[in-house]
């Protein structure tokens, strides 16, 4: 079989076809959306979002604190099942290169999450809350 003839292009049409089918089963789904912190932290102030699916993944990253020097947001991750971190990967003194673990609780649609509590991690801004500002989520399930 020549790859350009009428056989090759027919059977590479077959192939892209059984692909897209392999896809198409996979039911990934994204949700995308935003909310403005209010200041509050801590175990009895944890964060909370609601989605239209049980997510599996989640970065939240926003905030003025939560910004580097570049300008590049500090991400908060989450991955189901296990409890969240938010990551200060840059070096400027006291916040160089370290991470933030979070208290994290999946309950179908809905996860919730707050710094630990230590003086620490538990503040509003590792918790990604910080008082007027707004933080912008991503969602993958």
């Amino acid at each position: 079989m020549a790859f350009l003839d009428e056989t090759g292009l027919a059977e590479l049409w077959s192939l892209v076809k059984a692909e897209d089918a392999k896809l198409a089963a996979v039911d990934v789904k994204i949700e995308i959306g935003s909310y403005n912190g209010t200041g509050a932290y801590g175990a009895s102030n944890p964060n909370s979002l609601t989605f239209g699916f049980a997510p599996k993944f989640i970065v939240v990253y926003g905030g003025t604190t939560t910004l580097t020097k570049s300008g590049m947001a500090n991400p908060l991750f989450m991955i189901r099942g296990t409890n969240g971190v938010t990551i200060f990967p840059y070096s400027t003194g006291t916040y160089s290169n370290q991470y933030y673990p979070l208290v994290t609780t999946w309950n179908g649609n809905t996860v919730s999450w707050y710094g630990k509590d230590t003086e620490q991690y538990n503040e509003c801004w590792a918790q990604h809350n910080e008082s007027n500002q707004t933080y912008h989520y991503i969602a993958f399930g």
